[in-house]
């Protein structure tokens, strides 16, 4: 398992090759600092990466979560906004067509063959059997195999994870395009 935060040090020994664990507070993996244990036993720690990390919420935002996640439309193409259960991105209507490209997948083509317009795209895997907020990595999980989607093809800092061996991991998905 994961050492309890503020987490390894760089180089430390490790126990478990492989496993990944997260510490931080963010709704996306890159905001975090990630330990990950190597082939040689050793901790690796990577700071966090992501964009956007820890900026206050913008006024352009939906005031909460639940809103943003009703697939409301938005004017404000690419913006990102965290909440505790999770990120969401105001979502360019192009990008969502070249990752779902068949009418009467979301979003639907509309009669004039028009799309409709930029709309809000959240962390919410759709799934009971996943977690809301993502789980961090290396935490427990009881549900084996379980595959949760948070935005990897679609938010930026988005990740899939999977339960294995009793732990959230990253999980690598082929985005479309």
């Amino acid at each position: 398992m994961c050492p309890p935060a503020p987490g390894p040090g760089q180089g430390s020994p490790c126990k478990t090759v492989g496993l990944a664990c997260e510490y931080g507070t963010s709704p996306v993996q890159s905001c975090d600092m990630v330990a990950t244990c190597d082939s040689t036993m050793l901790w690796q720690v990577a700071a966090a990466d992501g964009t956007d990390c820890g900026a206050p919420l913008s006024l352009n935002c939906p005031a909460a979560f639940a809103t943003a996640d009703m697939d409301g439309t938005c004017t404000n193409a690419d913006l990102v906004c965290d909440y505790p259960l999770g990120r969401c991105e105001c979502a360019p209507a192009s990008l969502i067509a070249q990752a779902q490209p068949l009418i009467g997948s979301p979003p639907i083509m509309l009669l004039d063959a028009s799309l409709p317009a930029d709309h809000w795209v959240c962390q919410d895997p759709n799934s009971t059997a996943c977690p809301l907020p993502r789980p961090r990595l290396g935490t427990f999980c009881s549900k084996a195999q379980v595959s949760c989607d948070y935005g990897s093809c679609s938010i930026v800092g988005g990740t899939t994870e999977v339960c294995e061996g009793g732990v959230w991991r990253v999980e690598n998905v082929a985005c479309p395009g």
